[in-house]
Formats: C-alpha cells, structure tokens, sequence
C-alpha cells in the first residue's frame, strides 16, 4: 500500500538527462518500450555518492534471477532493513556500458544479459543544478556463481525483492533511514531519498505504471 512518502517518487519528464550521457544512450531511445526519463529535486546533495568527485553518475544494475526476483544487497554500514537494488559509479573517463560490466563483475560475479535501458533518473539541487544521475539498466541472469569479488564494496549480504514489491523497498528505504545516525554518510536520511528514487522508477518501467509526462 502506498502511503504519505509517496512525495519522495521522482517525476516523469519528457527529455533525457543533461550532460555527456545524453550521447551514450541515444542508441537505447528506438527501443520498444522506449526508456523512461525521470527527475528528483534534492533538499540537500551534501552526501554520497552525489557529492563524490570521482564519478558523474551511476549504473543501476536490475539483474532478474532465475526465479524471477530482482537482486538486491545491503552494506556492512547500512541502515538496519536498507537492502537495495545494486548500483555501482561511473568513472569521469568511461562510458556508461563500460561501467555496467565492470561492476557487474566486481559485485556479482554473475553472467548477464542485458535486456534493455529502463530509464534515467536526474537529480537536481534546489537551486536547479544538475548534480547527478543513475541509469537504469534491466539484465537477466544467466550463469555464474553469485559473489561480490570486490572486497572494498563491504557487501553484508544478498538479497532479493519482487518486482511487485518494489514500492515497498523504497518506503523502507526512506524510513529506516530517516533516524540513523551513524558513519560513512553526512546525511542518512537524504541517502534514503536519493536511494528509493531508483526503485520506483524501475517499478514503473517494469509495471507500466507510470503516468505520461
């Protein structure tokens, strides 16, 4: 059931992302169902990964597993009950794809195949400055022993959530972090914003739920 934190879902837009993504992912525009381009004004982007110099933005990797749930994960520094879909940076230096197979590899250890561009979700500060942006992309799993190869990534643990599910995770995301204090962020409860943005958007796309913008 949706509740009062509905507010934190980004907003449909008609137009990709700014910046040098824009190009990137020109080809994924022909495909049917096209991708779907959402924007989330940021009270705050004093936080990681929004404020990181070491990367523009982010892939989203939506790995549906065999049995038909989306793989999630949650970090040794988390909220409690924070499991989440798996995102991973870009480099300033790569392209978008690129990053997407990397990261597959250093969190997964899986064998993928990439179905199709779900979307992008932009964010912007309050003074409407472009910041940041994630990119979601929809891949089948296909092979491979599920591991996080990458020490540095502090995964606590797998998870899995159903598509249906994924308003919830977000709402849980939202909330479990509103009250945490703890380290490795300036702002937990902005995190949960930023973090359930991309699970609403991928609940859109793989619903058809979302409104025409």
């Amino acid at each position: 059931m949706l509740t009062n934190l509905d507010h934190t879902r980004p907003t449909l837009v008609a137009l990709p992302p700014p910046g040098r993504f824009d190009s990137q992912l020109a080809a994924f525009e022909t495909q049917s169902p096209p991708p779907r381009h959402y924007r989330l004004v940021l009270a705050t982007t004093a936080f990681e990964p929004v404020n990181m110099t070491d990367r523009d933005g982010e892939v989203v990797m939506i790995i549906q597993r065999p049995n038909g749930y989306l793989l999630t994960s949650i970090k040794t520094f988390y909220p409690p009950d924070c499991q989440r879909l798996l995102t991973g940076g870009i480099h300033p230096d790569e392209q978008a794809i690129d990053a997407l197979l990397r990261e597959i590899a250093e969190e997964t250890s899986l064998e993928t195949r990439l179905e199709r561009l779900l979307g992008t979700v932009a964010y912007f500060d309050d003074q409407g400055e472009h910041r940041f942006t994630s990119i979601l992309f929809f891949l089948h799993e296909t092979g491979g022993t599920l591991h996080c190869a990458d020490p540095a990534e502090e995964v606590a643990a797998f998870g899995d959530v159903a598509i249906a599910a994924l308003p919830d995770r977000a709402q849980a995301l939202v909330r479990n972090s509103a009250t945490w204090v703890g380290p490795r962020c300036e702002d937990w409860p902005a995190w949960g914003i930023h973090r359930a943005a991309v699970h609403w958007a991928a609940w859109e796309c793989l619903t058809d739920a979302a409104p025409s913008c």
